[in-house]
């Protein structure tokens, strides 16, 4: 899914002007004016691409801060497992039972949060080549109708 981006003229970035009829301008204007043109087109696919990747890049410190709650989550299950072993070891019966059930739902919690965010990393992975092959698509149909126009 491609998502067009309008990047406006600006002082420093005046609007590409097209004045009378093609057929009319001599070969230095239109070799001028082709210049001009793909360098604009090349200047806004930059720019796009910057702007797609700055959301990518949003989107995998999403996944990567619910992978380090998930982390968290598994470092207190492991905790509570040693602790339920040495309580285990200590009087061999129920006090350690409390402390093992904590560590599986502290081990469960951290399965819940990881699923989400392995999903999430692994989406702004796979969207990055996306992004990319989508970028150099632009730019090719970007060159084909300026060679088109030229040769018109």
């Amino acid at each position: 899914m491609v998502e067009h981006v309008h990047i406006p003229a600006t002082e420093d970035r005046p609007p590409i002007l097209h004045t009378g009829d093609p057929a009319e301008r001599g070969t230095g204007e239109l070799a001028g004016y082709f210049a001009q043109t793909f360098t604009r087109l090349a200047a806004d696919e930059i720019a796009l691409t910057r702007l797609d990747a700055q959301r990518q890049m949003k989107r995998l410190g999403r996944g990567t801060g619910l992978l380090t709650v998930a982390g968290l989550f598994g470092v207190i299950g492991c905790a509570c497992a040693v602790a339920a072993a040495v309580l285990g070891l200590d009087n061999v019966m129920r006090p350690w039972a409390a402390a093992l059930a904590v560590a599986i739902l502290a081990i469960v919690l951290a399965g819940v949060v990881a699923l989400p965010g392995l999903l999430m990393v692994k989406l702004a992975m796979r969207r990055r080549q996306v992004v990319l092959d989508d970028a150099r698509a632009r730019i090719a149909d970007d060159v084909r109708a300026l060679v088109h126009a030229w040769h018109d």
